[in-house]
C-alpha cells in the first residue's frame, strides 16, 4: 500500500507543535538515513510507501511518546484536523450534517490514502465505516479511527462510543468500525 504525503505532512505538523523544530529537525536527519523514501522533499501529492510511513510512525512514538501507543489514535485525529482545513474537502461539511460527512467520506479517504477503498453508512445516529485496505497494522487501525472519529467531531457531532467491530486479523484486510454520534 503506499500512503499519500498529507499523512506524513500531517504527523510531522503534530510533532513540531509538540517538540520543536529543533527537535523535529534532529529526529528528522536520523530518519533520513534509516527510511531513504523520506530524504526527498514530501508534498501533499507525493506517495510513500506503507511500510515506510508506518516505520516512521513507530520511531517518532518511541522517540516522542515514551512508545505509548495510544498516540497513534492523536496522529489520526491531528490528520484529520489538517485534512479538513487545508483539504479540498472542508466545503462538503456542513453543522452536524453526518450524511454529507458519510457520503464524502469515500472521497476524503482517497484524497488522504493513495490505496484501499472505505463504505460508510449511518442510521439512527450509527455511523458504520467499513475499509479494505491491503495491509495490516494495529497502527495504521488506530490512525484510521482516530481520523474518522475527528473528521465527526469537526463537523459539530459528539461521538459516544466507537469501536472496532472487526480488527484486522492475519490474512485479512477488511476492518470495520461502528460509531455512535448524538
Amino acid at each position: 500500500m503506499i500512503v499519500k504525503g498529507t499523512a506524513f505532512l500531517a504527523r510531522r505538523s503534530m510533532l513540531i507543535e509538540r517538540v520543536g523544530q529543533a527537535k523535529w529537525d534532529a529526529f528528522f536527519a536520523d530518519l533520513q538515513e534509516q527510511i531513504p523514501s523520506l530524504a526527498a522533499p514530501v508534498v501533499a501529492s507525493s506517495k510513500l510507501p506503507a511500510a515506510d510511513f508506518l516505520k516512521f510512525s513507530d520511531l517518532a512514538v518511541e522517540r516522542f511518546f515514551a512508545g505509548d501507543q495510544r498516540v497513534l489514535w492523536m496522529f489520526g485525529e491531528k490528520s484529520a484536523d489538517w485534512a479538513i482545513s487545508e483539504g479540498p474537502y472542508k466545503a462538503f461539511f456542513q453543522s452536524r450534517d453526518v450524511r454529507s460527512f458519510v457520503t464524502a467520506a469515500p472521497a476524503l479517504w482517497q484524497a488522504y490514502y493513495s490505496a484501499g477503498e472505505l463504505k460508510a453508512d449511518v442510521d439512527e445516529g450509527v455511523v458504520d465505516v467499513s475499509i479494505h485496505v491491503p495491509v495490516q497494522h494495529v497502527h495504521f487501525e488506530f490512525s484510521v479511527m482516530g481520523y474518522v472519529k475527528r473528521g465527526l467531531e469537526l463537523i459539530g457531532t459528539t461521538v459516544t462510543r466507537c469501536e472496532a467491530l472487526k480488527a484486522f486479523s492475519l490474512g485479512d484486510d477488511h476492518v470495520h468500525y461502528r460509531f455512535v454520534v448524538r
